[in-house]
């Protein structure tokens, strides 16, 4: 999306997904650990893994240097077996970045 002659931005989202397998690799919380860490029991299933909103703004300083910065934030979600949503992890991120086009 054009701001300037200059300038530019992008919107972006996206979601990722996972197997079986991963969601339970990776986001369960085994029977063990119940009785010992008083946590409820969670057995994921195929799905959701994290949803991602993020804006870029590009400067082209000239016909082959472009400078770009970004920030985004992504919710991590896992599905359990009564298909609610238990919050994992969230995190805002920033990126900057340098190009050359030939």
């Amino acid at each position: 999306l054009p701001l300037t002659q200059k300038w530019s931005t992008t919107f972006a989202t996206g979601a990722s997904f996972g197997d079986g397998a991963y969601m339970r690799n990776s986001f369960s919380v085994p029977p063990n650990s119940v009785a010992s860490r008083s946590r409820p029991f969670v057995q994921p299933k195929a799905g959701a893994r994290d949803f991602t909103v993020s804006v870029d703004f590009e400067y082209r300083a000239d016909e082959h240097w472009h400078w770009n910065i970004g920030a985004g934030f992504t919710k991590s979600l896992a599905v359990i077996q009564q298909g609610t949503f238990v919050k994992v992890r969230s995190q805002p991120f920033i990126n900057a970045g340098i190009k050359y086009k030939f």
